[in-house]
């Protein structure tokens, strides 16, 4: 069974959406599997609008665990919930996967994290095509939920990413205009933050939020999803001077930017993000992986699209 690679004090967090005409058994069987305790009480299922199919009546969902950790029994709870996803519902191409994780992975490290989204945004579209997962397509409203960061970021917020700054006055700046409708979210992290001493605060769970994974149920891809972003953390840890030069240069240089606060789904062409592109794809993977056979996983991730949303 594949561990994630988390050490023991990091945790991480999955909202799986999804579309279905069967809610009442699903949440029957997640009774009986509470009741039994083969899953945790704070496995939640509530309405997600977006992935509404109201032609097909179908109502959107999204399924939101726990905060896990890396003990093993985690992983068994998540395939449980899979399959149980899997026999209920519909995965339609409005349906994302996304990830939280814990502040604890960047260490409180403002360097970590700047360096995380400079190594994001340079090889995002890269990340946009792997986060496809099995399917054909980019999602056509990607745009609007989960806009890509090296067109979106304001030069003051580029600006931000390259001066050495305590983390709180970093996210302070950052998240000026930065919000929830990005590939990165940092809203959870910033207002935590911002409200930690304020026990009634809506934001207690201090989190980095990864909102560009296709929904899938097969365990091996979100293995793979949460791997990359874990596996780019680590690296950016030790990233040379050289390296991040090139991702600041690459982001200053860039050709476009479009006002994230104007830019709609119609207006961002989110084609050349499912292009391939092998050379980059293959730089990128050799950088983050050591294990060869990783990189073979994400290469094939990367390049073998098979299904189409129905």
């Amino acid at each position: 069974m594949k561990k994630f690679k988390l050490h023991k004090n990091e945790t991480y967090g999955i909202e799986i959406e999804f579309a279905t005409s069967k809610v009442n058994e699903i949440e029957k069987m997640m009774q009986q599997l509470k009741e039994t305790q083969k899953i945790n009480d704070c496995w939640i299922l509530k309405e997600e609008a977006t992935c509404d199919e109201i032609e097909h009546d179908k109502k959107g969902y999204e399924i939101n665990s726990p905060v896990m950790d890396h003990q093993n029994h985690w992983i068994h709870e998540l395939k449980i919930m899979l399959k149980v996803l899997e026999k209920y519902t519909t995965i339609t191409s409005t349906c994302a996967i996304h990830f939280h994780l814990g502040e604890q992975i960047f260490e409180e490290n403002t360097r970590y994290l700047q360096d995380f989204l400079l190594m994001w945004s340079y090889y995002e579209p890269i990340i946009y095509r792997f986060s496809t997962g099995e399917y054909n397509e980019i999602r056509p409203f990607i745009a609007s939920y989960a806009k890509p960061l090296n067109i979106s970021m304001s030069n003051q917020q580029i600006s931000a990413l390259e001066h050495h700054l305590e983390m709180k006055e970093f996210l302070t700046q950052f998240m000026k205009e930065f919000g929830k409708i990005f590939a990165v979210n940092l809203n959870p992290y910033y207002y935590a933050m911002k409200y930690r001493k304020n026990k009634h605060s809506f934001w207690e769970k201090a989190t980095v939020e990864f909102r560009t994974f296709a929904t899938t149920y097969q365990y091996d891809v979100i293995y793979s999803y949460l791997e990359m972003i874990l596996e780019m953390i680590e690296h950016v840890k030790t990233l040379s001077l050289e390296e991040r030069s090139l991702y600041l240069e690459s982001l200053k240089n860039r050709k476009k930017y479009i006002d994230p606060n104007s830019f709609s789904s119609e207006e961002m062409n989110m084609n050349p993000y499912f292009q391939l592109n092998m050379k980059k794809a293959l730089e990128f993977s050799k950088l983050i992986y050591q294990d060869e056979k990783e990189q073979k996983q994400f290469m094939k991730i990367y390049t073998h699209k098979r299904k189409s949303y129905e």
